[in-house]
């Protein structure tokens, strides 16, 4: 018996509906939220759906309207560069207090908390500039567009041909991505190259837990090997990331520079942890093929 196009056809909306509709809908409740509910896990869930909105969108490019895609991604983009330093400032404050435990010398209190207040107050200026911006109504359309998203024009025009093996090419492509990068870094890789490396592996573990109920086992074991390279690889940059704050920090006195230099030895100490970590973790998903 042939394909039936419609089906195909159908088979592919609806697992596009159901890729895309979780993260969407977080995104567009946020839309009302107040500063009451800014709470970091809050927070944590709105940047979660929109970096998975964006990865999703991307990665099912080719069933989609591209023009539309392009559209969106660039103004979730820009929803993210206001979200990023907030949920990046939580991170570094959680991340002081673990730091400062491991130096190798006790790092004097004043001094640690003083860091902590400096990382608060960036923070809390990158959280009123964010809820100055929700509240301005800015972003709105945007959430309105997508909450009304499942009813528009975004699915490609015309048929799906063989939409399951589709969907496998799509995910075995992505895979490949991720191998040939990960393959093609050297121990000494630059922090840029272990991110981007991080970003096509969350983009691949995502398009896998998507695809689990069409494809089942191989999917789930790509979103199971996916996501351990990339809890590594964001630890590793969450270390950077904090890295790079420290050394942007005022050094009134003596007594700052050896505390900040310590946690920059932590941070240090950490990423050339990962970075072994990492590569025994692909080593072992490597030779799973």
């Amino acid at each position: 018996m042939g394909r039936n196009p419609r089906a195909e056809q159908s088979a592919a909306e609806s697992f596009v509906w159901r890729t895309l509709c979780p993260p969407i809908d977080v995104l567009a409740d946020f839309g009302a939220i107040g500063r009451d509910s800014m709470d970091p896990e809050a927070l944590h869930q709105f940047r979660v759906a929109l970096r998975r909105l964006r990865s999703d969108l991307r990665s099912l490019r080719p069933l989609l309207d591209k023009r539309k895609v392009t559209e969106l991604r660039d103004r979730l983009s820009e929803l993210d560069e206001l979200v990023r330093p907030v949920r990046d400032g939580d991170v570094m404050i959680e991340r002081l207090s673990a730091s400062a435990a491991q130096a190798h010398n006790p790092i004097d209190p004043e001094i640690v908390e003083a860091i902590h207040q400096y990382l608060t107050t960036s923070t809390d200026l990158a959280r009123e500039k964010l809820l100055m911006v929700l509240e301005s109504g800015t972003y709105y359309p945007l959430f309105a567009e997508l909450a009304g998203l499942a009813s528009g024009d975004i699915l490609r025009g015309g048929a799906v041909d063989d939409f399951p093996q589709e969907l496998e090419r799509l995910n075995k492509e992505l895979w490949r991505r991720v191998r040939r990068a990960a393959r093609s870094l050297p121990d000494d890789a630059d922090d840029a190259d272990l991110h981007q490396l991080r970003v096509l592996a969350k983009r691949s573990r995502y398009l896998s837990e998507a695809s689990m109920p069409e494809l089942g086992k191989s999917a789930k074991r790509r979103a199971r090997d996916a996501a351990r390279i990339q809890w590594v690889l964001g630890e590793h940059q969450d270390s950077v990331v904090f890295s790079r704050k420290l050394l942007e920090m005022p050094r009134p006195t003596p007594a700052h520079t050896l505390a900040i230099d310590a946690l920059l030895a932590v941070e240090t100490d950490a990423r050339q942890r990962l970075r072994k970590r990492w590569r025994k973790v692909w080593r072992r998903v490597d030779r799973r093929g």
